[in-house]
């Protein structure tokens, strides 16, 4: 099996490292689902598709629904049971601590 690091482009042309020495892949995940939601890549409201992610980052389930859990618990995502998880639909507010947070 080949341990070598992929980055992984997007179609928007962002990378992804999901092999990393520092980091697990569910880590490198957690990453990629922050970002793709502050940037809009998964706008408000999107459905979160286990199955299609798993495919495009060549990850197991697993470690994909560990980043989606701590994505969760950051308030980005909710996750509803027999629904599946959704980016949540962000208030102003919201908004700005995220951009904040994001600057320091």
């Amino acid at each position: 099996m080949n341990t070598a690091i992929k980055d992984l482009t997007l179609s928007t042309n962002t990378k992804i490292r999901v092999s990393d020495k520092e980091n697990t892949k569910s880590e490198n995940l957690t990453e990629y689902l922050v970002e793709a939601i502050v940037n809009g890549e998964l706008p408000p409201g999107s459905k979160i598709s286990e199955p299609e992610l798993a495919k495009r980052f060549e990850v197991s389930r697993g470690p994909l629904r560990e980043a989606i859990m701590r994505v969760e618990g950051l308030g980005l995502i909710e996750r509803i049971p027999h629904v599946g998880a959704r980016v949540i639909t962000f208030s102003a507010d919201k908004l700005l601590e995220l951009y904040a947070v994001r600057e320091l």
